[in-house]
């Protein structure tokens, strides 16, 4: 009796420690999925960063030579205004 009661015992806890396994099991599966899927946006929006980057810098140097070209026009205005004062005087 006291054999099989101690049997039942071990039984109920290697069945627990199996359902346990099971589920930590499972349970890191699951991570290892959601690991996966966080590297993977990961590298999609390191790679979206890069293009906004190289978008940035296009834009700034398009902004700059802008900048540049709208002060040779107002340096040319200057000019041309200085010149008409000059005719009418």
């Amino acid at each position: 009796m006291e054999a099989e009661a101690k049997l039942k015992l071990q039984f109920n806890l290697y069945e627990q420690v199996r359902s346990d396994r099971n589920l930590y099991s499972k349970n890191l599966l699951e991570a290892y999925s959601q690991i996966a899927e966080l590297k993977t946006n990961f590298k999609r929006m390191t790679g979206h960063i890069g293009q906004l980057k190289e978008e940035t810098i296009i834009k700034d140097n398009k902004k700059q030579q802008e900048d540049h070209k709208r002060s040779l026009y107002v340096e040319e205005n200057a000019k041309l205004d200085k010149s008409i004062t000059q005719i009418k005087q």
